[in-house]
């Protein structure tokens, strides 16, 4: 189209009006009208509107004048005029002898009058009628079409006109009747953003002018950019849209999609975009080290519809939607939960709604799909590591309908707990609370954990502790010279039960119990009782309760185990001290869950008679 020069808007005299024929109606309603004139001058004019977008119009107008000659004529007075904006006199393009123009910021339907003037030399009052405003109803630019495949452009307006005119940027503007139908042929669809023209016009013949003259006016709109991919599927695309729970409420998302050729070559040369409502429109970029890896991330996660479009000339896969699936929560197990090696355990999980699948995985059990029906039992062998972590992955996924087969598009959302103490079964364990008599009726409590691991080497940094209703929790400390070994003490003693609690990295006991015997009392004999050196002698206790076992211990005797009857005959001694001390342990035992064998619990209480004497 002719280079436009700014319009020139200007009101004639009512003389030149009358001259030029300027009193005939140019109303929206006018029939076109071939006008009058001296038939001495070739005149083509063309009013031209252009939809320029977002109900934005412009229009050019061109009027070329020859003479009879066919020699441009630059001295002729040229105006059009509407209803809508009264008379426009052109102005010679100095560029192009012979050429008239004007342009205006808008677009009216309805009747443009002509008036050329040089001289003697008239074309006057034609009239043609500029069309309507039409709708290009199809295609839109949410359309996708195919290469090599024809397809149908469709239009509505109020009347038709003359004619048509069809364009695309690979079909040249081709005339049409104005039924608001036409087939664009399968060879003008090759260019990727392609745009579908529709141009509208009709026409008159000057009645005084000479052959070859024309008036035309037309309307154009467009539709752009339209989508054009490949009719035959040859990307393979492997997509995955990937949300992990950092933590604290804060999620994080990567984004990646592979691509590949019909023959699994990576393509390195394409677009790729991960839309969503939340996000707007993200372009993956290539990544470096991985041939035909586009990749992204964002600093959040979003559950709803994810789009995927992949261009690599007329290669496409476009408008591929899967929904992230909703944010879980983990129920089960908890991070205050301890597991058992050699048990399985159940993994429990809520969601708003179920996604395609779920995968369960821990540090000691791979990644498993199951159903996202919110359990799973993991297997024991799934139990090693003593810091585990476990993770519900929820998914969703889709195939690409215009992708080669193996394409998938995924979704998924990942949730862990951890860490989750879980309890060697390898370690041995050794632990006791022993009470004793320190005299004056007072008692002390010592407070004693071994702890090594399956090579029998020390466990260090533990967290130890004893806990009894009355005297509350009682944290042991590591001996600075004996590792792996804990102690306390305080001045007490109380029956009752005892609970045990250890922590390491490697070894776990949790709530490990066992019975604190009640305080006895040692009636036979007592201090400065008299015992035979030659002859046995009954040795007799009082208590509550009966204890797993008594200790007997004189100085010449002893220890020797017996049951907690409350009486035990000491053999005569072998060689008697005059002196005699007599002691008596009495003996709880518990056992420690999942440790190895030689490990223990015990709780003692023991009490004394100093000073019997010996005859």
């Amino acid at each position: 189209m002719k280079h436009l020069k700014t319009a020139i808007l200007i009101s004639l005299s009512a003389f030149l009006l009358s001259s030029c024929g300027g009193g005939k109606s140019t109303g929206p309603g006018t029939n076109p009208d071939p006008g009058t004139g001296s038939n001495s001058l070739v005149v083509t004019a063309l009013v031209s509107g252009v939809a320029a977008g977002a109900g934005v119009f412009t229009s050019s107008f061109s009027v070329t004048v020859l003479d009879s000659m066919a020699v441009a004529v630059n001295d002729a007075q040229v105006t059009i005029n509407h209803a809508a904006f009264s008379v426009m006199t052109l102005v010679q393009d100095p560029l192009q002898p012979g050429v008239y123009t004007g342009t205006a910021n808008s677009y009216n339907p309805g009747a443009y009058t002509l008036n050329v003037t040089r001289g003697t030399d008239i074309v006057s009052n034609a009239i043609v009628n500029g069309p309507d405003v039409h709708t290009i109803t199809a295609p839109t630019t949410t359309d996708v079409l195919s290469s090599g495949l024809s397809f149908n452009v469709t239009w509505t307006s109020a009347a038709a006109a003359t004619e048509a005119e069809i364009q695309t940027k690979d079909l040249a503007a081709t005339i049409t009747a104005d039924n608001g139908a036409f087939s664009v042929p399968a060879s003008s669809v090759a260019r990727v953003d392609q745009e579908v023209t529709v141009r509208r016009r009709n026409s008159v013949t000057p009645g005084g002018g000479r052959a070859g003259s024309t008036f035309k006016a037309e309307i154009s709109v467009s539709v752009q950019p339209i989508v054009v991919k490949s009719s035959v599927p040859s990307l393979i695309v492997t997509a995955l849209v990937s949300g992990v729970d950092a933590g604290a409420g804060v999620f994080t998302s990567s984004f990646s999609v592979t691509v590949l050729d019909s023959l699994g070559v990576a393509v390195n040369d394409a677009q790729v975009t991960i839309s969503h409502t939340a996000l707007s429109v993200m372009t993956l970029m290539l990544d470096p080290l991985q041939p035909g890896v586009y990749t992204g991330s964002v600093n959040s996660y979003n559950s709803g519809a994810y789009t995927l479009n992949v261009v690599r000339g007329t290669d496409f896969v476009t408008n591929a939607v899967v929904n992230g699936p909703d944010v879980h929560t983990i129920t089960a197990p908890t991070t205050t939960d301890v597991l058992r090696p050699d048990l399985s355990f159940n993994v429990t999980w809520t969601s708003a709604a179920a996604a395609t699948e779920a995968e369960i995985e821990t540090k000691d059990f791979a990644a498993t799909i199951t159903a996202d029906n919110g359990t799973y039992s993991v297997p024991a062998s799934g139990v090693s590591r003593a810091d585990q972590q476990v993770t519900v992955r929820r998914r969703n996924s889709m195939t690409p309908a215009d992708a080669r087969a193996g394409s998938t598009f995924k979704a998924e959302i990942s949730v862990s707990v951890q860490p989750i103490v879980v309890m060697s079964n390898l370690v041995l364990v050794n632990g006791s609370v022993n009470g004793s008599d320190i005299g004056g009726g007072l008692f002390a409590t010592t407070y004693l954990v071994v702890l090594k691991d399956d090579l029998d080497n020390p466990i260090i940094n533990a967290t130890v502790t004893f806990a009894n209703s009355q005297t509350g929790t009682v944290s042991l400390t590591e001996e600075p010279l004996i590792p792996g070994t804990y102690s306390s003490a305080e001045f007490n003693y109380f029956e009752g039960i005892y609970t045990l609690n250890v922590t390491s990295t490697i070894a776990v006991v949790t709530d490990a119990t066992v019975l604190g015997p009640d305080l006895h009392t040692i009636t036979t004999p007592l201090t400065l009782g008299v015992v035979s050196s030659t002859l046995p002698f009954t040795l007799l206790w009082a208590k509550t309760t009966t204890a797993g076992e008594a200790l007997i211990e004189t100085s010449d005797f002893g220890p020797e185990i017996t049951v907690d009857d409350g009486s035990f005959d000491v053999p005569a001694s072998f060689n008697p001290r005059t002196d005699l001390r007599i002691r008596i342990t009495r003996k709880n035992t518990g056992t420690i869950p999942n440790t190895r064998a030689g490990s223990g619990l015990s709780a003692s209480i023991r009490n004394a008679v100093e000073d019997v004497v010996v005859q």
